[in-house]
């Protein structure tokens, strides 16, 4: 779907289904931000005047750079898989994590680290603050009713606080 289609859809259904637009999330990947950039800056503009929160996912792999997220009216960055791959072993790696993190951060803006497998990396981004943590590391894609179960098993009184369950 073209960035102006979705950008008319977000700003209907909310309307039409009253749904509140900070419930919704829309993800774009960084590849389709950077197409006809200045077309899409106006739309996701839009799309936050009406309040719905924006992704950027596979963050890092594109042509962009740091200061496009002055630019982007974005709330989450997901750094990309290739990225976490490398954790910790590539140094140079790691420095640029870190630095997404900290600009994404001084930005008001959340980051999330995709494709994590192992528990060094999941100490390793914890250790940099990053927001929440997706990957096999905790379990394989689950269908609903996989899900429920799972949850149903979880004691959430051994949590000992809130961003452990925010991570999983």
């Amino acid at each position: 779907m073209s960035a102006r289609r979705s950008g008319f859809l977000c700003s209907r259904y909310p309307r039409k289904y009253q749904v509140v637009g900070n419930k919704l999330e829309i993800e774009i990947t960084e590849r389709l931000l950077m197409e006809r950039c200045e077309e899409n800056i106006k739309i996701l503009n839009h799309l936050k005047d009406l309040d719905i929160h924006i992704s950027v996912d596979d963050f890092g792999t594109g042509y962009s750079s740091l200061s496009y997220l002055v630019q982007f009216p974005c709330d989450v960055l997901k750094i990309d898989k290739s990225f976490i791959d490398q954790l910790p072993q590539s140094k140079d790696t790691c420095k640029i994590v870190e630095a997404i993190i900290m600009q994404a951060h001084k930005l008001g803006k959340r980051v999330v680290a995709e494709g994590v497998e192992t528990e060094v990396q999941y100490q390793y981004l914890s250790s940099l603050g990053c927001d929440q943590i997706q990957g096999y590391y905790f379990d394989k894609p689950l269908n609903i009713k996989d899900f429920s179960i799972k949850l149903d098993k979880i004691n959430f009184k051994d949590f000992a606080n809130i961003s452990q369950i925010k991570a999983c």
